[in-house]
């Protein structure tokens, strides 16, 4: 049967459509976005008495909250005026006494942004933080405290209504995991890894490996889906939250993983990939790096993408972003950055 051109181009134009709607990308294409633009960024205070930031930055009504080294205290969580980045004060300790833990890198926002949770990393206990008594001084901020009869040994925690995911856990546990906050009843679990399609897939602590020490987690505020991207190469995963069962609905292969010598370096051509991920209800942010070790220092930008896995725009910069959060309303970035001398700043920029 001849087709005639017309035909032949309404056959062309259905099969793009089914192309660019196909998150199950199964072949590694580098991100496309259709809007890009450089960041301008304004800078609040760049004479911070904190550095070398960890973790992820909270945004809290007037005050940011980052995990950092502080000159002036001796607290695990600096509370810094969005107004004018001066510090208002410090909050929670490193210890085994009361309201105390070993480590806070593992903690958690309620879905009201009221409390903050921090658990320790396979130890015993856990603790609810009231962050309007922490930011406000008062030394009654631990509001709650878990005895926990052995906490999975996992990267992350988030959210997940009343629950708790645990992300990327190792050993006999599953990768993901949602228990209450006493880590004595299972809710859910997911075993399933997205395959590489390169040699990673072939052992078994190979895979486990690469995502454990390379993945970043978000959940989306309403506490509907899930995101797990990597560096070291670039994956994305999207996951459904829903009834209590968590299963992928999206992958996307941006860049390929090139590991070196063991599964937390990429090798000296491998692009750095996906650092930091923050997430709103509408969309995923990702502190994404797109060179290679070989290009030299990192520098990056803030990619977007929706729900679908799918590219919104990107925001390049010429300097290194430590840790950031976005406003609900998507319309601003507060960000930690670093300098090409190594100078640290707290400054922010708009999304247009």
């Amino acid at each position: 049967m001849a087709i005639d051109m017309k035909q032949l181009i309404i056959i062309l134009g259905v099969i793009c459509v089914i192309s660019c709607n196909n998150t199950n990308d199964t072949d590694y294409t580098a991100p496309k976005f259709p809007k890009t633009s450089e960041i301008k960024f304004t800078t609040i205070c760049d004479d911070l008495p904190a550095s070398n930031p960890q973790g992820q930055m909270i945004i809290c009504d007037s005050v940011a909250i980052v995990q950092a080294i502080c000159i002036e205290n001796k607290n695990v969580f600096q509370v810094f005026r969005l107004g004018d980045g001066q510090l208002v004060r410090g909050f929670a300790y490193r210890g085994r006494a009361a309201n105390e833990l070993n480590d806070f890198r593992r903690i958690t926002l309620s879905r009201d942004g009221k409390t903050l949770h921090a658990m320790e990393n396979g130890g015993v206990r856990s603790i609810d933080i009231d962050l309007t008594k922490a930011i406000s001084g008062e030394t009654s901020y631990v509001v709650k405290t878990y005895r926990l009869p052995r906490g999975p040994i996992s990267r992350e925690i988030h959210s997940a209504g009343e629950n708790i995911l645990h992300t990327e856990n190792v050993g006999k546990m599953p990768r993901f995991v949602i228990t209450n906050r006493e880590c004595t009843d299972t809710i859910c679990t997911n075993t399933s890894y997205m395959p590489t399609k390169t040699v990673i897939d072939e052992d078994e602590n190979d895979i486990e490996e690469y995502y454990f020490y390379n993945s970043a987690f978000g959940v989306r505020p309403d506490g509907t889906r899930g995101v797990n991207v990597t560096r070291n190469g670039m994956l994305m995963e999207i996951y459904e939250i829903q009834n209590n069962k968590m299963q992928s609905i999206g992958l996307r292969r941006f860049h390929c993983p090139k590991m070196g010598n063991n599964m937390r370096t990429g090798a000296d051509d491998c692009v750095r990939g996906a650092f930091k991920v923050y997430t709103t209800n509408k969309y995923i942010y990702v502190n994404y790096i797109e060179q290679t070790k070989l290009a030299g220092s990192p520098i990056s930008s803030v990619a977007v993408f929706d729900w679908n896995g799918k590219e919104v725009a990107q925001y390049k910069s010429n300097l290194y972003i430590s840790t950031f959060a976005v406003t609900p309303n998507d319309n601003r970035v507060y960000c930690w950055i670093f300098g090409p001398d190594g100078e640290e700043a707290l400054c922010y920029f708009d999304l247009k």
